[in-house]
């Protein structure tokens, strides 16, 4: 798709996220921008996901490129974000069965709490990010040969 030392972003896609395109090892990688999603043990690229990947693509390398006959692999993670909405706190609590009353919370919970407080205020400043973001994020990376 591109030159061996090359690489582009496509600024903006249907949804408002970014698709970046560089090549590593001799085969092109392809991948976006986090989307909000659920907290879960599984976590994969569905079709819909790889669809609209090949789909922003094609408007910028055009149809004579065959992507599904060169699609090599897909993949995504998850990641937490820099800061946590009262939601997405709630939703881990309930998820992990961590207590969210302080006056229950152990010493250890209280610790570990200022310590993830610390990392978030680091964060913030590092990325100079204000205002609540999504808590768990997910991004999608596919290669083709």
């Amino acid at each position: 798709m591109l030159p061996t030392d090359s690489g582009i972003i496509i600024p903006k896609t249907k949804d408002g996220r970014l698709i970046f395109v560089i090549n590593y090892l001799g085969n092109t990688m392809v991948g976006t921008t986090d989307e909000k999603t659920e907290i879960s043990h599984t976590v994969g690229p569905d079709q819909t996901e790889i669809d609209f990947i090949t789909s922003e693509l094609r408007q910028v390398f055009g149809e004579n490129y065959d992507y599904q006959g060169n699609l090599l692999s897909a993949w995504s993670g998850t990641r937490p974000l820099v800061k946590e909405t009262e939601e997405d706190v709630r939703r881990k609590a309930e998820y992990l069965g961590i207590e969210t009353d302080p006056a229950k919370k152990t010493y250890r919970q209280l610790m570990r709490e200022r310590f993830q407080d610390s990392v978030v205020r680091l964060g913030a400043r590092i990325h100079n990010k204000k205002g609540a973001t999504s808590a768990i994020s997910r991004n999608h990376v596919i290669e083709f040969s």
